[in-house]
């Protein structure tokens, strides 16, 4: 299995890429992302799960955070990795795209006859045609050859692909991926196998995408770049409190409907020992004023990707500057006794993982209370630039606790705000922070200005969709 990186390997995280059969790298050596080292697998011939993945595992053992991604038959080996590695390194998120654990199948990949076919009538012309069926134009398929394609020798594409031939057929660990990416004009494999393979995955269909993917616009969509996140919300630190209204209400609503649960945690606590109290993503104490007031006699940790000014941070309590995600991941079982957070989640690659993982680091009868934002937040917005969040439905964020937690409470709201106009709406985003996906050029900011749905009264609106969730571990 050859390893590749896209650029110098200089950062704290990684996403890490199992490209399909007959790739190698050069096709997406452009392929970047800030903050993140990209590192390009393939060539998996010989492919042996167990040793396999586990040097692959140990050459990247040293990063905070990794993000997997895994195209077409890349998929199978991916599900090997994650199956011995997704719970024991940070890996926050998996996405798979054209592509299915059932790697040769009639009903959830590519149809056995079809793989057959290939691999005994491989030549280095069928090869070609396999290459050219992974587009849907005939000049899309000249620039991929234009830009060095793929020059493995072909020898190594018949191995290969005998060594997928040797493998089973696996169906996919649900808990193992967050999202499946599926092409509705992909060639190679049928995208009814697939949308059958993923059922029970949150899926996104692309209408009119070919197999061969375009990553760097899956990775502009899929992965957060937090260090524009905590520029942007440390560059609006102290008048984000001013300014940010739904928030604010979000979080008050949050506490009221959390405080009965968490009073009885604090009334049934035997003895003076104090409560290990987590605030996610502090901010500027939005959240904080709520609870500290009952909360004031245990141990109250608050931490934000953001610094906190000092005055934010409540006498007594202590704060650390770090991603809330990647730190959740790496603390011991069954250390908290109680996990707060308000308006965070939706920054996270996978606000899924981080529940598990808060789950798992909760004591018996420890509660989560935590509210974030669901897919319709900014629908304004994202209608006219096709920018957005991977804004989590309510659906798979219970789904991805609900056989080990005890949900106490979780509902969905809309909250919609009203500004005088377009300009005034972008000067409030900036204000809180929350524009790291608004359109920074002027001729994109322009073209939200003159196209922004705007209400009756002439107001421009913005949507919030805040999700609510309470639950606990179960004694």
């Amino acid at each position: 299995m050859n390893q590749s990186f896209a650029t110098p390997p200089s950062n704290q995280r990684l996403i890490l890429i199992f490209l399909g059969w007959g790739m190698d790298a050069a096709p997406f050596s452009s392929l970047s992302k800030p903050g993140y080292d990209i590192m390009l697998l393939s060539d998996y011939s010989g492919f042996r799960p167990d040793e396999d993945t586990d040097l692959l595992a140990a050459s990247i053992c040293n990063y905070q955070e990794i993000v997997v991604m895994a195209w077409s038959f890349g998929v199978r080996i991916a599900a090997d990795f994650l199956a011995g590695w997704r719970r024991k390194l940070p890996i926050t998120r998996a996405v798979a795209i054209n592509g299915t654990t059932e790697h040769i199948s009639d009903s959830c990949g590519i149809p056995l006859r079809i793989f057959q076919g290939t691999l005994e009538n491989l030549s280095p012309q069928s090869v070609r045609k396999f290459n050219r069926r992974m587009f849907n134009t005939a000049s899309e398929f000249q620039a991929f050859i234009e830009s060095d394609g793929c020059r493995r020798p072909f020898e190594s594409l018949r191995k290969e692909l005998e060594t997928f031939a040797e493998m089973n057929a696996i169906e996919a660990d649900t808990s193992m991926w967050d999202m499946a990416i599926i092409g509705l004009n992909d060639a190679i494999i049928p995208a009814s196998n697939q949308q059958l393979a993923w059922r029970s995955v949150s899926t996104r269909l692309l209408a009119g995408a070919p197999h061969f993917p375009d990553l760097q616009h899956i990775i502009d969509c899929e992965i957060i770049d937090k260090q524009l996140v905590a520029r942007r919300f440390a560059g609006a630190a102290t008048s984000y409190g001013q300014h940010a209204s739904a928030q604010e209400t979000v979080a008050a609503k949050l506490w009221n409907l959390a405080k009965p649960f968490i009073y009885a945690r604090i009334s049934n606590n035997t003895g003076d020992k104090k409560l290990a109290v987590l605030e996610v993503g502090c901010g500027c104490g939005t959240l904080t004023r709520h609870f500290s007031p009952l909360l004031a006699n245990h141990r109250i940790e608050l931490c934000d990707i953001a610094p906190a000014a000092p005055r934010h941070i409540h006498p007594g309590a202590t704060f650390h500057c770090c991603d809330a995600e990647t730190d959740m991941s790496s603390r011991g079982e069954s250390t908290l006794d109680i996990v707060l957070s308000s308006s965070t989640l939706q920054w996270f690659n996978s606000p899924q993982t981080f529940l598990r993982n808060t789950l798992r680091t909760l004591r018996p009868g420890g509660i989560a209370a935590i509210s974030l934002f669901g897919p319709e937040t900014y629908r304004e917005i994202s209608s006219i630039t096709g920018i957005s969040l991977n804004y989590p439905d309510l659906s798979s964020l219970t789904s991805a606790i609900n056989n080990c937690a005890e949900m106490l409470h979780c509902e969905e709201t809309i909250l919609t705000e009203r500004f005088d106009n377009p300009r005034s709406l972008l000067r409030h985003m900036k204000l809180t922070g929350v524009n790291a996906l608004t359109p920074h050029s002027p001729a994109s900011a322009l073209k939200l200005l003159r196209n922004y749905p705007l209400a009756p009264s002439g107001e421009a609106p913005l949507t919030y969709h805040p999700i609510y969730l309470i639950f606990s571990k179960p004694k």
